[in-house]
């Protein structure tokens, strides 16, 4: 069915090192983003509107339960900056491949890929990692580091 894995309460659920759930404390999903649901793998628009306000309140409820109000949240160090850098990095490269050619040959390995046995789709894969690999060498335009230019 997909969605976070939860509890009925909204909590979200992991999976431990040794393979037991583990709740992530402070961390909850309901509605489209769960998988919890009154109604299994039926995810109909109106099942989903019952879905939210059932464990959305049960979400509510235990969060006022369990949380005081006003708790300040722990400070986040440094989270994504590694992912920032790397992302610059490739964006401001400028190798002697087009972004467009890796763009074209992922796009051709993915669309054999889904359709083919387990051992081939190895093989498409491995093809894409082996763009992703070269992907220092590529050059980005500079038009395609804006966003939102309009028509």
């Amino acid at each position: 069915m997909g969605g976070i894995p939860t509890r009925y309460t909204g909590e979200v659920v992991t999976v431990d090192k040794e393979g037991k759930d583990q709740i992530v404390k402070g961390l909850y999903a309901a509605g489209e983003a769960s998988c919890a649901s009154v109604h299994g793998a039926n995810r109909l628009g109106a099942n989903s509107l019952l879905d939210i306000v059932v464990f959305g309140r049960a979400a509510a409820n235990h969060i006022r339960e369990n949380h005081k109000p006003n708790t300040p949240h722990k400070p986040l160090e440094d989270l994504g900056k590694a992912s920032i850098a790397e992302l610059d990095r490739l964006r401001n490269s400028d190798g002697p491949l087009h972004t467009s050619e890796i763009r074209l040959a992922m796009q051709k390995a993915m669309q054999v890929g889904p359709k083919i046995c387990d051992s081939m789709r190895q093989d498409a894969y491995g093809f894409i990692l082996h763009y992703l690999s070269i992907a220092e060498r590529c050059r980005c335009v500079p038009n395609a580091k804006v966003f939102g230019r309009g028509s």
